[in-house]
Formats: structure tokens, sequence, C-alpha cells
């Protein structure tokens, strides 16, 4: 029996040797990969912060481009308003210089006659005289304020063109830079 048991221990004794050096094997390896994995999640930090930032400032640039976006949207439906009320306005515009040009025509050539002078033989009387001559006299200064209003909106007119046309070009240029 004790020879048996001698015999029993000499074959369990490598096996237990060869179990403990696998065991001691794999807590190295597992002590290895625990510092590595340590190493990578301190390497790692810095560089989540980092992203983190950076994240953060592409959603900011995004949002600014929308912002830009909904501005060009605005300032387009803004030059649409100014092309419509421009084409409008040149439509009656021309109207009136149709109204300007007889109004100059009618006060330029009331201004080269001597028409005290036909007024005075033609009236019946003192009278009749100054109330053409004072009726001649008004609808000259209705002309006069009718070439000056008329004038007005036509400069007015071409102000709201030169407008509309650098809105317009500055609307393509921020189309160009936002694609």
């Amino acid at each position: 029996l004790l020879v048996g048991s001698l015999m029993l221990s000499f074959l369990l004794l490598p096996i237990t040797t060869a179990f403990a050096d696998e065991l001691d094997d794999l807590q190295k390896q597992i002590d290895d990969l625990s510092r590595a994995r340590t190493l990578s999640e301190q390497a790692t930090k810095p560089l989540e912060g980092e992203l983190n930032v950076l994240q953060k400032q592409i959603d900011d640039i995004y949002l600014k481009l929308k912002q830009a976006e909904a501005g060009i949207a605005k300032k387009q439906d803004e030059l649409f308003n100014l092309e419509k009320i421009v084409k409008e306005e040149s439509e009656l515009l021309e109207i009136q210089k149709s109204v300007f040009e007889d109004r100059v025509r009618s006060y330029y050539m009331y201004r080269r006659l001597d028409l005290p002078v036909l007024l005075l033989f033609s009236s019946s009387g003192v009278d009749s005289f100054f109330r053409a001559l004072s009726y001649r006299e008004a609808a000259a200064q209705q002309d006069r304020e009718v070439i000056v209003d008329i004038s007005d909106r036509l400069k007015e007119l071409a102000r709201k063109k030169d407008e509309a046309l650098a809105l317009k070009t500055k609307l393509e240029k921020d189309k160009l830079r936002l694609a």
C-alpha cells in the first residue's frame, strides 16, 4: 500500500505542477492585458475629450450653415419682392414718363411764347387778361411740380434697381461660398 501511494503521488506530482504553471501563465497574461487596457484607456481619454470638442465645433458649424441658408432664403424672398416692386413701378413710370415728356414739352413751349402780350390782345378786358395769366401761371407751376415728382420717382426707381442688382450679386456670392 505504501508503494501504491508513493507511485500515485509520483504520478500526480507532474500533473499538479503543470496545472500550476498554466494557471501562473494565464494569470500573467491577464495581468498584462489589464495593464495594456489601463494604458489604452489613459491614452484615449484625452483623445475622447478632443473628439467631443471637435464634435461640438462641427455641430456649431452646421448650425451656422443652417442659419446662413435661412438668411439667404430670406434675402432671396426680399430680392424677389424688390424685383416685383421695381417691375411694377417701371410699368407705372413708363406711363408717367410719357406724361412727363408732354409736360416738359408744354412747359418749354409756354416759356418760349410771349404769353402776356398774346393774352393782352386776345382778352376782352383787364380782368380776363389777369385771369388767363394766372391760369397759365398755375398750369405752369403744376407742370413744374409734376416734372419734379416724376423726376424724383425715376431717381428712386434707379436706386431700387441698383439695390436689387447689388443684393442679387451678394446673394450669388453667398451661395457660391456656402456651396
